[in-house]
């Protein structure tokens, strides 16, 4: 059936549409019994007979059903209506953040942010101390109510995607689990995710508050996989912040989830004692900005490889008895010199790609990654990058 604004939809009068996302739409409506308005979230049409969403949709009903606490969302009932799931929930008279930041020009002031981030880690640790793990925090998902002389209303929302601490890290179905720009490293090349993964979107929120932008804006996907895998964030010292916030990030945006924070309230303890002109340094160790000397040997190495492979087959003159091609084995790091405009593609999967370099007929290069079901290669072709970016 089609649901729109003005019918009546499981006993639930649709006032208005509140927003839209990828798994449904989110209504106003007026309770059928009881004077009160819920937000009323019906899972899209297009998704109602894929079981993938509809376990997601559920699945977000369940873990907020048994959560209680001011800055989470709650939900009060879910059901279906002529073969369209739907999950009432609370209503909260206000914006999510990302809108709030969009009608902003440039960064939210720094009082604010501070207190946003704060209430949005108390919801988020909740969530992490129930065993559960968010996977996409990020602006839109933060609801902010703003109330004349008091401070804001902070929710975290859309616990679609979130999982128990003990499941299983890898998606269902093709491509990532979670909002590129907030993804953690662990998130985009497979690794194993724990609240840490929560810290690091959390942390790229703040930036996104304190700068008016997200850490890592780039042209393509790609772009911005390889600046989370690899970049440092880009320094605060020039946006009139105190100083201690260079550290905040860098922290909360480290690389190795073990040198971030412990925890979200952590990262908001070190954020408002970075406001207040203190710099705070945690007890986990500063992130590292150079990559170890080691790195550089075994790079040179694939390069001696590569280019001895190369060589030996033009002075044979002949391919008749010369290999197909050259396997290099597992990349722990990867020069750019052999790999060229796919240097990100093998830096993305450390110790899960194979370089095989051929050497007859048309040259080229070829990525073999290892996944749970066995190898899985995929031929890099400048007319294709998009291809690496696809999940066996």
């Amino acid at each position: 059936m089609t649901v729109s604004e003005g019918m009546d939809f499981a006993g639930y009068r649709l006032e208005r549409r509140l927003g839209m996302g990828g798994m449904g739409t989110v209504y106003l409506a007026q309770h059928p019994r009881l004077p009160r308005k819920d937000a009323l979230k019906v899972l899209s049409e297009g998704h109602t007979g894929d079981p993938v969403f509809r376990e997601r949709f559920l699945r977000e009903a369940t873990i907020a059903a048994r959560l209680n606490h001011p800055n989470l969302v709650a939900v009060r009932d879910r059901g279906q209506h002529a073969g369209r799931l739907w999950i009432a929930m609370q209503y909260v008279d206000g914006i999510d953040l990302a809108q709030l930041i969009r009608r902003r020009p440039g960064a939210l002031p720094l009082d604010r942010a501070v207190r946003i981030v704060t209430e949005a880690a108390k919801g988020l640790d909740t969530l992490h101390r129930k065993g559960v793990l968010h996977r996409d925090v990020k602006p839109a998902n933060i609801l902010v109510a703003e109330q004349d002389g008091r401070p804001d209303r902070v929710l975290i929302t859309d616990f679609g995607i979130a999982r128990p601490a003990d499941a299983p890290t890898n998606s269902t179905g093709a491509g990532l689990s979670a909002t590129l720009a907030y993804a953690a490293p662990e998130q985009i090349n497979g690794g194993a995710i724990d609240r840490r993964t929560d810290v690091y979107a959390l942390g790229c929120v703040l930036y996104e508050m304190l700068t008016g932008s997200v850490p890592f804006p780039r042209d393509t996907p790609a772009g911005v996989m390889y600046a989370h895998l690899h970049e440092a964030p880009p320094s605060l010292d020039k946006s009139g912040l105190p100083p201690g916030f260079d550290e905040v990030i860098a922290t909360a945006l480290a690389k190795n989830p073990g040198e971030r924070y412990p925890s979200c309230g952590a990262l908001a303890t070190a954020a408002a004692a970075a406001a207040q002109g203190t710099v705070r340094l945690t007890d986990v160790r500063a992130p590292s900005r150079r990559r170890p000397i080691v790195y550089a040997a075994i790079a040179a190495a694939v390069l001696i490889a590569v280019t001895a492979a190369v060589v030996g087959f033009s002075r044979a003159g002949s391919t008749e008895h010369a290999p197909a091609a050259t396997v290099l084995g597992p990349q722990t790091a990867v020069d750019p010199v052999s790999w060229g405009a796919y240097t990100y593609v093998a830096q993305a999967f450390p110790a899960r790609v194979t370089v095989r370099v051929r050497i007859s007929g048309d040259v080229g290069v070829q990525a073999h990654r290892r996944t749970a079901q066995g190898p899985a290669r995929r031929r890099l072709r400048p007319d294709r990058p998009d291809l690496v970016f696809r999940q066996s």
